[in-house]
């Protein structure tokens, strides 16, 4: 399978605008960790398959656990990093990679954080950028933040 025959924006197209960006938020943080994009390991992945690469030797799996263990150890929370490998696995997925089974999380390794710091408040100017990525809902609570000194530099 040539590489101009894949494209990840194509099968994205007939998702929703809000799954749309939560598969591309995911998909990029993959390719920026692997440094390549996400056609290039999907081939890659394709070529091992037809090419009858045994399980324990395939590049997707150390991919996606090595993916996985850089997103624990960025301390994201469980949930999250369920979600970034799940979407990344679906993508593969839609381009018929079979995705071989990779090590479970497991939520007792993973810390946990346990109170919320003031820093964890966002500032006027963060929560502006952000506007445009929210739900209409979200936007309006945060345009409430923003303008009812709710932000952390009050």
């Amino acid at each position: 399978m040539s590489k101009k025959s894949i494209s990840v924006s194509d099968k994205l197209r007939k998702l929703s605008l809000d799954t749309q960006r939560g598969y591309k938020v995911s998909i990029k943080r993959y390719e920026q960790y692997h440094g390549t994009t996400m056609e290039e390991m999907i081939c890659e992945a394709l070529e091992e398959q037809s090419n009858r690469i045994p399980y324990h030797e395939l590049t997707i799996i150390d991919r996606l656990e090595d993916f996985q263990n850089y997103l624990i150890d960025e301390g994201l929370c469980i949930g999250t990093i369920r979600t970034y490998v799940g979407k990344v696995k679906a993508t593969y997925t839609k381009f018929r990679v079979n995705i071989p089974p990779i090590e479970e999380l497991d939520p007792k390794n993973i810390r946990r954080r346990e109170y919320i710091e003031h820093s964890d408040c966002l500032t006027k100017e963060e929560l502006k950028k952000a506007l445009p990525y929210m739900r209409p809902v979200a936007r309006a609570r945060a345009m409430v933040m923003i303008q009812g000194g709710l932000s952390n530099e009050e």
